[in-house]
């Protein structure tokens, strides 16, 4: 049982982040995780990325293009099982498909709803 007043109960965690094309693919693997792997402790959004550059008239120019970057908070135990499952659901191995990566934190506030609280509908 997490403790609030002793962080040492808190459950050791890791951090998933994502770095996938702007075109829905974070808002599909938000709603998946929530759905299917239970995981609210996840964050969209989006920022400009210069990764690729091209040859233009006057040299080399950085493309630049709006992606978004996805973070989740995974329990440690899981975290690669997790990974995987995002790898396969995001279809990372396709080009321009993203990259991620994943990483320890030193400390993660368990953030659990109260029961009853009814989901957000979109219209």
């Amino acid at each position: 049982m997490v403790n609030v007043k002793d962080p040492a109960s808190f459950p050791s965690s890791k951090l998933i982040t994502c770095v996938l094309p702007d075109d829905g693919k974070d808002s599909e693997l938000l709603k998946l995780l929530k759905d299917k792997k239970d995981i609210i402790t996840a964050n969209s959004f989006k920022c400009r990325s210069t990764g690729v550059s091209s040859e233009g008239k006057k040299g080399k120019k950085l493309e630049v293009e709006a992606v978004r970057v996805v973070t989740i908070v995974v329990p440690a135990k899981k975290a690669d099982e997790y990974f995987e499952y995002i790898f396969e659901t995001t279809e990372m191995n396709n080009e321009d498909g993203g990259f991620m990566y994943q990483s320890d934190l030193v400390g993660a506030t368990p953030f659990v709803l109260p029961e009853g609280i009814a989901d957000e509908v979109e219209d």
